[in-house]
């Protein structure tokens, strides 16, 4: 019986240190994640002859950052037309 409660005497002390020391290695408390997540809209208006064109598709824009090419994840078109005053103007500069 002795035995029995100097091995379990023995097991807890070595688990209460090892706990201890580990416990108090520098670090072990800070937990550092981060994720930088960037949504940049960009909008491009494309003219060929002062008409707008139509049926672009993400294949046709390479996007760079610093050089580096840079996934296109979305890309859509949007049609509206643009006022006549507005449309004769562009160029032109205030």
């Amino acid at each position: 019986m002795r035995g029995n409660s100097t091995d379990f005497r023995f097991i807890f002390v070595v688990f209460s240190v090892s706990i201890l020391l580990l416990a108090g290695l520098p670090g072990q408390d800070e937990v550092v994640e981060r994720m930088d997540v960037v949504n940049r809209e960009v909008v491009v208006r494309v003219f060929d002859g002062g008409e707008p064109v139509v049926g672009l598709i993400r294949a046709d824009f390479t996007l760079t950052e610093n050089g580096k090419p840079v996934v296109i994840t979305s890309c859509h078109e949007v049609r509206r037309s643009l006022a006549p005053e507005l449309r004769h103007n562009e160029t032109e500069e205030p």
